[in-house]
């Protein structure tokens, strides 16, 4: 099962869950440690499996809360034949009333046929704009070198209106770029009140810390590893899997465990072991007291509480 998780500083529970039918579902659950918690459930546009995206096999769900955490974005997409581009639909929810206020599908059907092709990436910026970064990759070996081709896109909230746009080239696995029309870029930086590309790029850009050397065991797959710390910074998470390819190469996972240390001693607190995968799991803070929530498929949510 396809979904996305989040938690929001309230600490409200939030699930984007895929559906082959084009009725993907965002739920809310509060007040989860009551003996009834609250659960509300809309449906949200998106992909088909009669959509060509699905013929290309990979699906994307994800989940994205402005700063103020007022509004939250949906984006479920997938690729698409035959340019190998990806296809998504957007939807924005006001979170106060939780409803859907705004729905963009964006794909060939956009004013010109090549913004949004290729593969590409979604965020929101520290003003909290929808920004959408488009790639076209080139051919390994080109005469010219790997010159890739970006398209950068702001979008203002909660409308989806195209704000900004800038393209340019980079050459792979390195700074060197090419700007693409000078006054647009300009302008687009101008409205997210950035000095220059460079910056604008770091800003939008997430920067996981790499795992320290050592610090993933040699029984956790490297490619499903996982860390978190607890809003606090008492309590960090690890999640690791082992498995095995199978004969197409792809990774399957035979055995799931959410490892909890305490960040001051550097102790192990406890264990979960996963009885299912996909996972998702986050820290939550209420009264003082640490949580750890759990997500299975999208719709079954188990609360674990974490005592050193």
């Amino acid at each position: 099962m396809l979904f996305a998780m989040a938690i929001t500083q309230e600490q409200d529970v939030l699930s984007f869950i895929a559906d082959g039918q084009g009725k993907w579902r965002l739920s809310r659950v509060r007040r989860w440690l009551n003996e009834r918690p609250k659960e509300e459930n809309i449906s949200v546009p998106g992909l088909t499996t009669s959509d060509p995206a699905a013929r290309a096999g990979t699906w994307r769900a994800e989940l994205l809360l402005t700063p103020d955490e007022s509004l939250a974005v949906c984006i479920g997409s997938g690729y698409h034949q035959p340019y190998s581009g990806r296809e998504a639909w957007i939807s924005v929810v006001r979170l106060s009333d939780f409803k859907i206020i705004k729905t963009l599908h964006i794909s060939d059907s956009a004013s010109d046929p090549q913004d949004f092709r290729g593969n590409y990436s979604n965020t929101l910026d520290h003003a909290g704009h929808l920004v959408i970064q488009a790639v076209t990759f080139a051919p390994n070996d080109p005469p010219e070198g790997r010159w890739d081709d970006y398209r950068v896109f702001i979008l203002t909230l909660p409308d989806l209106t195209i704000a900004g746009k800038c393209e340019y080239s980079q050459f792979r696995n390195s700074n060197l770029r090419t700007v693409h029309h000078d006054q647009c870029c300009a302008a687009l930086l101008m409205n997210v009140g950035a000095s220059g590309l460079e910056e604008f790029l770091k800003s939008i850009t997430a920067q996981p810390r790499p795992p320290a050397p050592g610090a993933i065991r040699p029984d956790c797959a490297f490619l499903t590893y996982t860390s978190l710390t607890s809003p606090d910074g008492q309590f960090r998470s690890e999640f690791c899997t082992n498995g095995h390819r199978n004969f197409w190469g792809n990774y399957v996972v035979s055995k799931a465990v959410e490892n909890i240390y305490s960040v001051g001693t550097g102790r192990k607190v406890g264990a979960i072991k996963q009885p299912s995968y996909p996972v998702r799991s986050q820290f939550a803070s209420l009264n003082g007291r640490n949580y750890l929530l759990v997500m299975e498929g999208g719709t079954r949510l188990r609360i674990y509480e974490i005592i050193e």
